[in-house]
């Protein structure tokens, strides 16, 4: 049976996962249209993050590009690394973490896909939901700083170009790009049914994760291993000075 757990914030927009606090970043105050546990934050709040304005009250942050590589490839985010299947956010998240999964509280992870209608909301859930496995009976949650960037990277780029690497930005119908689109349509197709078949259990990341929970409590994670050398890795702890650059926690390196 899993411990009762006490001393929860009322459930809304504006408190994060575990309800034990409210959200670290400013959200919209708003629901997304198709996931209401959704945290939603706008283009602006991830723009101050990527430019220093939040430094002192992070650790540091990871913007996830749910789009396909082409999308990533022809304009991104600076900063953001390109975890568009749930195979990669296991193993970047779970399996080899590209941050230390025992410093989540002051860490927020920001999805993001073309228009965050679909791709980077089920991201969103499905990393959460796994927390959730893996934390069962724990007040706690591993990441419990999850957001969605509000309408994508479309609206993110009409209003700070200037952000992005390179400055442009290709649309998944792009018709210069239909083979690659109907490629990594079917490659995410599978990637998603196999995660609703929970085959994840079958590599025992999740299970010895719990495992560790069950036995050593939230301290057990510490555990875990961070990526290697020629993994993407984590920066600093982004408290420079206010307007200076934030450090992400991790840099694309494919």
């Amino acid at each position: 049976m899993s411990a009762p757990r006490v001393g929860l914030l009322p459930d809304g927009p504006n408190v994060r996962g575990d309800r034990l606090k409210e959200c670290i970043l400013p959200t919209t105050g708003t629901h997304h249209k198709h996931h209401t546990s959704v945290r939603l934050v706008s283009s602006k709040t991830v723009s101050k993050l990527i430019n220093g304005d939040f430094n002192g009250i992070v650790d540091g942050y990871v913007i996830v590009d749910c789009r396909f590589p082409f999308e990533y490839e022809g304009g991104h985010i600076n900063t953001a690394v390109n975890f568009w299947t749930m195979e990669r956010t296991v193993a970047n998240f779970l399996q080899t973490p590209i941050i230390d999964i025992t410093s989540g509280e002051r860490i927020p992870i920001i999805f993001h896909c073309e228009f965050s209608s679909v791709r980077a909301p089920t991201m969103f859930k499905y990393l959460r939901d796994l927390d959730n496995e893996i934390t069962f009976g724990n007040p706690n949650l591993i990441y419990p700083e999850l957001y969605v960037m509000e309408k994508g990277y479309e609206k993110f780029y009409a209003e700070h170009p200037d952000d992005c690497t390179p400055r442009q930005y290709i649309r998944m119908k792009d018709k210069r790009y239909a083979a690659d689109n109907e490629q990594c349509e079917n490659i995410l197709s599978r990637s998603r049914e196999e995660a609703n078949q929970k085959k994840w259990l079958q590599n025992g990341t999740v299970q010895s994760l719990n495992d560790l929970v069950k036995v050593h409590g939230m301290e057990g994670l510490a555990k875990v291993k961070l990526q290697r050398p020629g993994s993407p890795t984590p920066g600093g702890a982004g408290r420079q000075a206010p307007r200076t650059p934030s450090t992400p926690m991790a840099q694309i390196l494919a």
